[in-house]
């Protein structure tokens, strides 16, 4: 394996792992009722750096939320379909942390 190839993988490892704490993060923001709450760049980032990893970036965040690749919890009673749920709120997420 190359340096470039084990290098990628622990890149994917390290946006795995942060996927799953964002999970946890807006699952908990959600069941607290103050996701809505944040509604704009500096709130998010406030809550995902003081609740998460403080070195995380907007831009960081931004790029896992415009690729999709975060995980979030839906409702039982919500009927739409999960992967056009996750599609929608990663599109939300993307647009409060898009770098400027």
């Amino acid at each position: 394996m190359s340096k470039s190839q084990a290098q990628t993988m622990d890149n994917n490892e390290v946006d795995k792992k942060t996927c799953r704490e964002l999970q946890h993060l807006f699952h908990m923001a959600m069941e607290l009722d103050f996701l809505h709450c944040l509604n704009n760049r500096e709130a998010m980032m406030d809550y995902l750096n003081k609740r998460g990893d403080p070195d995380w970036t907007a831009g960081y965040i931004w790029s896992l939320a415009s690729t999709n690749k975060i995980d979030w919890v839906k409702g039982s009673s919500d009927p739409t379909e999960y992967e056009t749920y996750k599609a929608e709120m990663n599109q939300a997420l993307a647009k409060y942390v898009r770098p400027e």
